[in-house]
């Protein structure tokens, strides 16, 4: 095999390839497009959701009210929080509270009229007062029913946040009161000195990410190489032969082994690209979105984390992905030259797309390792 033709010809089939408006686009511009302009729109849906006003119901405000000596600072005001605790003047506007005993909150949130529920007992009270280590800590529940309990953790001595676990409202409405609880926290440690250096803590929600790329980057990594391999091998065999120009190829003085070598660098070359293109975009777009939603307040929770993938990852990722796409487009390219028209060659390669997108989708299953 002489590589000055192998050479020629995939310059010429790459050539061809770029001259064609629609692979370009599928191919390159679409991937840089089409995740920026969905995270461009989901921002702006959910700019107008964090607009709305949430509901907070406490529970044991009366102790907290209660004639005291020294007393604690004002923890709500009418239907609001206190003024002096509003960190964000635009969250604390859309933040109402509500008071009430535990069973009448209880049944608000089962009829989600309150979006969470701070639960004060009476012994957190009196280890604020008495200057005792305290805690409050966040508690994650499925929705309850109708009839159901509130989880027993609610009857600690520890205070408690709790908020649904299938509620965007609810995560919303937790992660707009911790600041004002620390704001609580900081005006205590100011009225009443060193012995309150630190009067409660606010355990933070620990939830990670890692598996929400672990999952997703595998996935695009894999279908995005296979869909890299397939438009171009269609078009550089089926397509070929509909144009015409196969047989003046095949009559040349390039043996078949040197025109093979030649459009599989090709199909092999576009396949790398577009799962390389369509991963970077995805992952500036994540990086970018990730700190939009910072900034509006939303996914900032101090025990919420969202890294993303780290350089030796990305490395990994890379090195994986040669191969793969050299596996796609072989398979693709042997498939494909049997075709004799575009259309066939997509009947031909389509079971191929249902395979792979099946025992691809097996690795984003919940327990799949």
């Amino acid at each position: 095999m002489r590589w000055s033709i192998v050479r020629l010809i995939w310059q010429r089939e790459v050539r061809d390839q770029l001259r064609d408006r629609r692979t370009v686009f599928m191919l390159v511009v679409l991937p840089l497009l089409l995740y920026p302009g969905l995270a461009m729109i989901m921002l702006q849906l959910m700019s107008l959701f964090v607009e709305q006003t949430v509901t907070i119901g406490v529970a044991g405000h009366p102790w907290v009210t209660a004639t005291r000596n020294p007393p604690l600072p004002p923890l709500i005001d009418g239907d609001r929080f206190h003024p002096s605790l509003a960190t964000d003047e635009d969250s604390w506007k859309l933040l109402r509270v509500i008071t009430g005993a535990e069973e009448e909150l209880k049944a608000k949130l089962q009829r989600q009229e309150v979006e969470a529920v701070l639960v004060l007992p009476k012994e957190f009270v009196a280890d604020l007062e008495s200057a005792r280590p305290a805690m409050i800590r966040p508690l994650l529940i499925d929705r309850p029913e109708a009839t159901g309990a509130l989880p027993p953790e609610l009857a600690s001595r520890h205070a408690a946040i709790v908020w649904l676990n299938d509620s965007d409202k609810s995560q919303l409405a937790y992660e707009r009161l911790r600041p004002v609880l620390r704001a609580w926290r900081d005006q205590i440690v100011k009225a009443h000195g060193a012995k309150y250096h630190r009067p409660y803590v606010i355990m933070p929600l620990q939830i990670r990410s890692e598996q929400v790329w672990g999952r997703m980057f595998p996935f695009l990594l894999v279908m995005m190489a296979l869909t890299g391999a397939l438009y171009p091998a269609i078009d550089v065999c089926a397509g070929e032969k509909e144009r015409g120009t196969m047989e003046t190829l095949l009559i040349s003085p390039a043996s078949r082994s040197e025109i093979v070598g030649g459009k599989f660098l090709t199909v092999w070359l576009f396949s790398t690209t577009t799962a390389l293109l369509n991963l970077g975009s995805l992952g500036f777009t994540a990086w970018i979105f990730g700190r939009t939603l910072a900034r509006m307040n939303l996914g900032a929770t101090d025990g919420v984390e969202m890294p993303m993938p780290g350089v030796s990852a990305i490395a990994w990722g890379v090195a994986i992905l040669v191969p793969l796409a050299a596996f796609f487009s072989a398979v693709c390219l042997a498939l494909a030259v049997y075709a004799r028209s575009t259309k066939e060659g997509q009947y031909f390669l389509m079971p191929l797309s249902v395979a792979t997108l099946v025992l691809t989708f097996l690795s984003v299953v919940p327990g799949a390792e």
